[in-house]
């Protein structure tokens, strides 16, 4: 493995600590699909990082956003057309 991968990877394994802190969170939007993801469900997630997220062009990504208790009222309302059952459930 590259190092690069091996960050990645541990970076990864961060984000999926419950405990894992809203601006490390934020730091690492972007460096991948499956790490943007991850973000958009943790429950440590701020407002600003889901705002964020929720013009990301991956779909998936965007549910989760919605999904999130954490996401600011404007966002969901944004997003409850798209993904009505996340909506709701959120």
């Amino acid at each position: 493995m590259t190092e690069l991968t091996n960050t990645n990877l541990d970076i990864t394994s961060r984000i999926q600590d419950p405990q894992c802190a809203t601006e490390n969170l934020s730091a690492w939007v972007g460096l991948s699909l499956e790490n943007d993801r991850l973000i958009a469900a943790h429950k440590n997630t701020g407002a600003e990082t889901l705002e964020k997220l929720s013009r990301s062009e991956d779909e998936r990504t965007r549910e989760l956003v919605t999904g999130n208790p954490n996401a600011p009222v404007k966002v969901l309302m944004d997003l409850a057309d798209d993904f009505p059952r996340a909506f709701l459930l959120n």
